[in-house]
C-alpha cells in the first residue's frame, strides 16, 4: 500500500500581509498583497485547541465536559538570518516596529494547498548559537482567527 496522499513541506513558502481581509475566506485573502518570508527553515504546527469546562452534579459525581473557548495557537518559525530579506524585515516591524499593532494576515502554500490565518507578530528574536551555528530568527505568530484551507 503507498501513501500517495501524503504532502511534504519541500517547497512551502511563509508570506505575509499587514492587512486583514475584507471577508475571511478565500476571496478575502487573496485580494491582499503578501511578501514572501526568506530562508524559513521551520514552520512548526498551528491549529487551535480549545479549553475544557466542567461541572461535577453531586448526586452522580461524574465529570462533565464542554468545550469553552479556542485559542488558534502559535505559529511558531525559525528563520535562517537575511537581514536584506524584505520577509524578514516585515516580520520584525510586526514585533516593534511601524506595524507592531496591526493584525497580519499569513499565508502558507505547498504548492498543493493554500493555508490563511489571521496573527500579531509575538517575538522575534535572534539565535547565535555556537560555532557551526546559523545564524537565525525566531518568530512566534499569535494566531487570531481560524485557517481558511483552500
Amino acid at each position: 500500500m503507498t501513501a500517495n496522499n501524503v504532502g511534504i513541506s519541500l517547497g512551502t513558502t511563509v508570506s505575509i500581509s499587514a492587512s486583514q481581509p475584507a471577508t475571511e475566506d478565500q476571496a478575502g485573502y487573496e485580494a491582499l498583497t503578501y511578501t514572501e518570508v526568506g530562508e524559513v527553515t521551520n514552520i512548526g504546527e498551528g491549529g487551535g485547541t480549545a479549553q475544557i469546562t466542567n461541572f461535577v452534579p453531586v448526586k452522580s459525581g461524574i465529570v462533565h465536559k464542554r468545550k469553552g473557548s479556542r485559542d488558534y495557537g502559535t505559529q511558531s518559525l525559525e528563520i535562517a538570518k537575511d537581514a536584506t530579506d524584505v520577509g524578514q524585515v516585515a516580520l520584525q516591524s510586526g514585533f516593534d516596529g511601524a506595524n507592531k499593532d496591526i493584525i497580519h494576515s499569513v499565508k502558507l502554500d505547498d504548492g498543493d494547498e493554500v493555508v490563511y490565518f489571521q496573527g500579531l507578530i509575538s517575538s522575534f528574536t535572534t539565535v547565535r548559537g555556537d560555532a557551526n551555528t546559523i545564524i537565525s530568527h525566531n518568530c512566534n505568530i499569535e494566531r487570531t482567527s481560524a485557517s481558511v484551507d483552500v
